[in-house]
């Protein structure tokens, strides 16, 4: 099974994301507000294209 992590910290502008070595992240938008981040990446094992949206 493979991880995808996104964290968020309640008082920091940062986030993290972690891909395990089967992805490679290709694009990340945040939202004018800072509460959504979207990110795009490529599973080569699966050969697809996955968006993720996450809101904080």
């Amino acid at each position: 099974m493979h991880m995808i992590w996104i964290g968020f910290a309640e008082t920091s502008p940062f986030s993290t994301i972690k891909l395990d070595g089967e992805k490679r992240l290709r694009s990340v938008q945040v939202s004018g507000d800072e509460n959504t981040i979207a990110y795009v990446y490529e599973d080569k094992g699966e050969g697809q294209i996955i968006i993720k949206i996450f809101r904080r």
